[in-house]
């Protein structure tokens, strides 16, 4: 009786720690879910009060900092690739590129009915204008927090030229301590960029953050010279109340790159091949040669 009893006890314990393990297993698997699709993350962007994609009505995606830094990308077009129904194409190298929404076409250069943000400022109120895209003012580095993207739904109604939705690049403000610095050199081309960032709270209600790039090169094409060059600085200053804050924040931007346009190809009944002395895969149509086109404005000498 009593080997039986020692049995029994020993294959209720055994039952018991299974079925432990199983609600342990359980409960960790939503958490798990819900922390790797970020759900409870507060999103600002077309909405008037912030609630989290878990409680949101509209179509919305995120893309944190650790995500973005693993793309590795040169430019804004690279960054929303990786967004859900955006389409995002680069025409002319690390800006002037195409984006849209699904179920929006792209029917001009640039973002014509998508409305780009930075901190939820407009980057600029008309997306398509000739060579003069918002994705050109955008620049990744080590200040970008996370992006949010809101399709359709309340993004007409709460931004301008944005039937298809907006697009929010949202700095880092300081809220946890600590910084990067990071240099990156081109392989096989020549580039070099140092990126910073750096921020920290001062007092309980008080805290900064600043960061950038600069850098120096030809791209990565034989550019024929050190088109390549510049850089921006950011910072922010943020003050905590009992039912909100103040920010002040700061952009300089003197940044140029080229521009890397199509190269011609010749096509013979569907083959693609190259024209003698063009590789498309190095092509590049600057030269030293090239005048500076000078030009005066109407009001010039009065």
């Amino acid at each position: 009786m009593e080997v039986r009893m020692k049995h029994t006890a020993r294959a209720v314990a055994l039952a018991l720690l299974h079925l432990g393990a199983a609600s342990a297993q359980e409960a960790a698997a939503p958490a798990l879910a819900t922390d790797g699709l970020k759900m409870e993350r507060i999103v600002v962007t077309g909405t008037p009060i912030g609630s989290s994609k878990l409680k949101s009505s509209v179509s919305v995606s995120t893309l944190e900092a650790d995500a973005i830094q693993n793309l590795a990308p040169t430019s804004a077009a690279e960054v929303l690739r990786s967004i859900p129904g955006v389409r995002s194409e680069s025409s002319g190298g690390e800006g002037n590129a195409n984006i849209t929404v699904r179920g929006v076409p792209i029917s001009a250069g640039g973002a014509r009915y998508v409305q780009m943000q930075e901190d939820g400022l407009p980057v600029l109120q008309f997306g398509d204008f000739n060579f003069i895209t918002p994705d050109s003012y955008i620049k990744i580095d080590g200040t970008l927090d996370h992006v949010e993207a809101v399709r359709g739904g309340s993004a007409s109604t709460l931004a301008t030229n944005s039937p298809g939705g907006i697009i929010n690049f949202i700095s880092k403000d300081g809220a946890q301590k600590g910084g990067s610095v990071g240099l990156t050199r081109g392989l096989d081309y020549d580039s070099t960029r140092v990126d910073f960032d750096y921020g920290a709270p001062i007092s309980e209600r008080d805290r900064f953050f600043v960061g950038g790039f600069y850098r120096r090169g030809e791209g990565i094409r034989n550019a024929a010279g050190k088109d390549e060059r510049g850089g921006q600085l950011r910072a922010n200053f943020t003050h905590d109340f009992d039912g909100g804050y103040l920010r002040v924040s700061l952009k300089h931007l003197d940044d140029q790159s080229p521009t890397a346009l199509p190269v011609p190809v010749l096509v013979n009944n569907g083959h693609i091949s190259e024209i003698a002395g063009i590789d498309p895969r190095y092509a590049s149509f600057y030269s030293p040669y090239w005048v500076k086109d000078v030009s005066l404005t109407k009001g010039n000498g009065h």
